[in-house]
């Protein structure tokens, strides 16, 4: 097996006369796929596994013949070189890219130093290229080198940098871990990242918000306002027949603002970290300003890896004069039911209002009904009917549906489209 073990024929005894010398170079992956398959280990296969310098055949041979002819008496011995050409017996090299070690180590080295370090590691400069030498076949691009650098450097002079932000943040002196060394300044990134997960899970209509607090310096203070943050990504609805084909705006995120305070004035906002310079705006209460929104600035939204428009607000709870407190309902962990009723109704009919008086009526689970799906027959326009799918949600906050639960509140809704407003009701 070549690069694993010889043979027994080629094996040498007491008896053995005559010896042949071979000096070899062999693909690790050859090396390492045989040694697997057979289940044999050898330090040859170990260090093959791992690459070895092709150019060190001819002069590790030579070597050989020089230590025997000084320790024993040779009559003839002949050097015969067996080779073909590979990728790998070629030497490597590639673009030199100065600007990637700021990049990557975050600290100004000045080129001359860099190609010295590398220079005496016995890497050479050929115009803009890298030539690697054969014994480093570790090395294949500018990110190893930078490794190489930054390793002869030293890693005790490269200052330790803390997480990509925005503007100026509190560092914990003891953090559980390096990406939480940071105290969180806005609750808009993390809607940021929650968004990105669920986009990542085919959700297409994606409303969030947080309430919390954040933390920065004014001066010497220490300030740790309460927060609130929402955000909007994608479909107005991601299965509702209208609201489906249209994604959310600035409008969706005024309208819901306006919703939750009336009296609240919007300014142009030019001085904006999180949102776009150009698509901001200041929220004001009094002339007072207490918060943000617009459109995620979208170099944010591309370290996310999030492809789309997200509109987001957050306010400084804080700067609010409230009478009431907020309250808020605990959304339901249990899976909810989604039941389909279809209607054979007349056009006239507003099913909108019927939809309305529905939600008035008292159903044990239902959470929501809405119009899925309407159907009109071209081929008999005159008689006036459309069918109209509604669809409708059930869900418990204490338990998961069974049947007949599920069928109770069905049954009731259809009894009521029956006989209070006088539908019929397309069989199943």
């Amino acid at each position: 097996l070549p690069g694993v073990i010889g043979s027994r024929i080629s094996s040498v005894n007491t008896v053995t006369k005559n010896i042949l010398f071979e000096s070899g170079f062999f693909l690790p992956d050859v090396v390492r796929a045989l040694s697997r398959k057979f289940r044999i280990q050898t330090e040859s296969s170990y260090r093959f596994e791992r690459g070895v310098d092709y150019n060190l055949i001819e002069l590790a041979l030579s070597r050989i013949h020089y230590l025997l002819s000084n320790t024993t008496n040779i009559d003839k011995c002949k050097i015969t070189k067996v080779s073909f050409k590979h990728t790998l017996t070629k030497l490597k090299s590639f673009d030199f890219d100065a600007k990637i070690y700021k990049r990557i180590l975050g600290i100004d080295i000045d080129v001359r130093e860099v190609k010295s370090i590398l220079s005496n590691l016995g890497i050479t400069f050929k115009a803009k290229k890298v030539i690697v030498p054969s014994y480093r076949f570790d090395i294949s691009n500018n990110y190893d080198l930078v490794e190489e650098v930054s390793r002869i450097y030293g890693f005790d002079n490269i200052p330790e940098l803390p997480l990509n932000t925005y503007h100026g943040e509190l560092k914990l002196e003891n953090p559980i871990s390096k990406e939480k060394s940071v105290m969180r300044d806005s609750l808009i990134p993390g809607l940021i990242s929650n968004i990105s997960y669920n986009a990542n899970r085919q959700h297409k209509s994606i409303r969030l918000f947080e309430r919390g607090k954040t933390y920065f310096k004014n001066k010497a203070k220490l300030l740790e306002p309460n927060t609130i943050s929402g955000a909007l990504y994608g479909n107005r609805s991601s299965t509702d027949l209208v609201s489906k084909s249209y994604e959310y705006g600035i409008g969706d995120l005024k309208s819901d603002i306006l919703s939750l305070f009336p009296n609240i004035s919007f300014e142009v906002n030019k001085e904006s970290i999180y949102f776009d310079v150009n698509n901001s705006l200041r929220l004001l209460i009094d002339n007072k300003m207490i918060g943000e929104c617009g459109l995620i600035s979208p170099d944010l939204v591309k370290d996310f890896d999030i492809k789309g428009n997200i509109f987001a607000f957050e306010i400084i709870e804080d700067n609010l004069k409230q009478e009431n407190k907020m309250t808020f309902t605990e959304v339901s962990q249990l899976p909810a039911v989604y039941k389909d009723i279809t209607l054979i109704t007349n056009i006239d009919n507003n099913i909108l209002n019927i939809i309305d008086e529905i939600r008035k009526d008292s159903y044990k689970y239902m959470k929501n009904i809405r119009i899925k799906d309407i159907f009109i027959n071209k081929d008999n326009l005159q008689s006036n009917n459309r069918n109209v799918t509604l669809e409708i949600c059930l869900q418990s906050n204490s338990k998961t549906l069974s049947d007949k639960d599920i069928s109770d509140d069905v049954n009731k809704v259809i009894e009521d489209l029956k006989n209070i407003h006088k539908i019929h009701i397309q069989e199943a």
